[in-house]
């Protein structure tokens, strides 16, 4: 699948620096600074350096320092490309929209044709906040997924490296360009995994994937193949992985800290290819059912970053990965599956599948009697007619787990929007012949659906539920700073300050 997760660099990492010299001075071929609608001091010495281009630009008002906007100045010998980049109004700014705007910036810089790009932090934010915002931005705008392109390979343009520049000489800056690095990364790591196409990435080659990282970071991994998982009697990933020769998989990792006094699980759904099994999908866009393992690799990602960032706090994260596949030994509608728990559940629909399998790694996460648990999957069509493209879904038994989440993705910067779990839902999910059914009502609130089956294995744990089913992967128009048909990462920076949080 690629060269191994080893060292400190991959092959999804990218060289990024800081320094505190005048970004005019250094050895970059485009630089970019911040304004704003009022000019910016940046802005100033961008015209005593380079001309009055910019100004004449406001004032045929081609550029008004508004957020997302952009003028490039290409007249200058050295630096090659500079960049003035909009913020809005200075009283509005945040660290989200520094994070836009170093995103946009790298990204045109790389299309102009710059491989060493330079950004300079902007002083008005929180100097550690500044420092991750325009690392991350500028890591995940520019990644790219190049390992199977075998034409014209070298005309592929590609950033280098990346220098975020500030005069403050402060720790501030310089520690939040390592943090941004190190969860960008993370990100790039967990965007290949998404982008591998399922005949590469199997439950067996996620679980490889893993465990190259966990060596790397020196993490304890622990991968339940099917023999292990029929004596333990881990029921529902067993029965959605039966009908395919690529056997499932339940992984384990934990980060425990010396110290650590609270104890997050992230779960992750990790269906490497989904093809709706018996109950099969239509053809149209099912090649996209490869990133239906992307909650999963999430997990590996936030513990990943846990452990680069050393936070004291003890992270587990459980991996359920199957296929989901139509075959003679398939799992069938009808059927009645034990899982793990010892509940049974009624077949309904074998599309359903990821409920399944996660109701063994919940109540297998539970064990660890987690202070919050947490749950990604790319569960249900419902939630991306609910929530578009925009947002994930939020759902939960417990008021203060939901309401860290959702602090965590003010931070961050990945949106949720919360929807009710009430007792009501619960009939909609009972089956007479056995203890659940894993679908409701047909064409009624098919996202609460899901959450309130899952709900049934998450047991007394505090725990919240996301649907990334609309933000897991951009189709038809970027997101999260991902071109259409690739993976987000999404989750990544979403878990990664939930983790920061729950250890202060």
């Amino acid at each position: 699948m690629g060269p191994a997760a080893s060292g400190s660099r991959g092959w999804w990492a990218m060289n990024v620096a800081f320094n505190t010299q005048d970004i005019f001075t250094g050895k970059h071929d485009g630089v970019a600074l911040f304004t704003y609608e009022e000019r910016s001091e940046a802005e100033m010495r961008f015209g005593a350096k380079l001309g009055r281009n910019a100004g004449l630009a406001r004032e045929r008002k081609e550029f008004s320092g508004k957020r997302g906007e952009l003028f490039v100045e290409t007249q200058a010998a050295s630096p090659r490309f500079c960049m003035l980049v909009g913020l809005g109004k200075r009283a509005d700014v945040s660290a989200g929209a520094v994070r836009e705007g170093a995103g946009a910036a790298a990204l045109r810089l790389r299309d102009l044709g710059a491989k060493h790009i330079a950004i300079e932090a902007p002083m008005e934010l929180d100097a550690q906040a500044v420092g991750q915002a325009v690392a991350e931005g500028a890591m995940l705008s520019t990644y790219q997924f190049t390992r199977y392109k075998t034409v014209k390979v070298d005309e592929i343009k590609a950033v280098e490296s990346i220098t975020v520049v500030s005069e403050r000489s402060g720790l501030g800056v310089r520690n939040g360009v390592e943090i941004g690095r190190t969860i960008a990364e993370s990100c790039n790591l967990v965007r290949d995994l998404q982008n591998t196409p399922s005949c590469d990435l199997t439950p067996e080659g996620f679980a490889r994937e893993a465990m190259q990282v966990c060596r790397a970071e020196k993490l304890p991994c622990k991968v339940l193949d099917r023999k292990q998982l029929e004596k333990q009697g881990y029921g529902g990933i067993l029965a959605v992985g039966k009908g395919s020769p690529n056997e499932p998989r339940l992984i384990t990792i934990e980060y425990f800290p010396k110290g650590a006094k609270r104890t997050i699980a992230l779960v992750g759904k990790g269906i490497t290819f989904d093809t709706g099994g018996i109950s099969i999908k239509p053809a149209d866009r099912m090649g996209e059912m490869k990133f239906d393992m992307s909650g999963a690799a999430a997990v590996l990602g936030a513990v990943r970053n846990a452990a680069r960032l050393r936070l004291p706090v003890r992270v587990v994260g459980v991996m359920a990965l199957a296929e989901n596949m139509p075959d003679g030994r398939s799992y069938k509608p009808g059927d009645i599956v034990r899982t793990k728990s010892g509940k049974t559940i009624e077949v309904d629909n074998t599309d359903a599948e990821g409920r399944v399998v996660l109701a063994d790694a919940l109540h297998h996460a539970a064990a660890y009697a987690p202070d919050i648990m947490v749950d990604l999957a790319t569960l249900t069509g419902a939630c991306v007619v609910a929530l578009g493209d925009v947002a994930a879904g939020l759902l939960g038994n417990d008021e203060k787990a939901i309401d860290a989440v959702r602090a965590a993705s003010l931070a961050s910067g990945e949106r949720v929007w919360q929807l009710p779990l009430w007792d009501e839902y619960e009939k909609d999910i009972k089956s007479s012949v056995a203890d659940v059914k894993n679908v409701g009502i047909p064409r009624l609130a098919g996202t609460i659906a899901g959450a309130m089956f899952l709900k049934q294995f998450a047991g007394s744990v505090p725990w919240a539920h996301l649907d990334i089913a609309g933000v897991a992967w951009a189709s038809g128009r970027e997101i999260y700073f991902t071109p259409s048909g690739s993976g987000t990462a999404f989750g990544v920076r979403l878990m990664t300050e939930l983790l920061r949080a729950q250890a202060q």
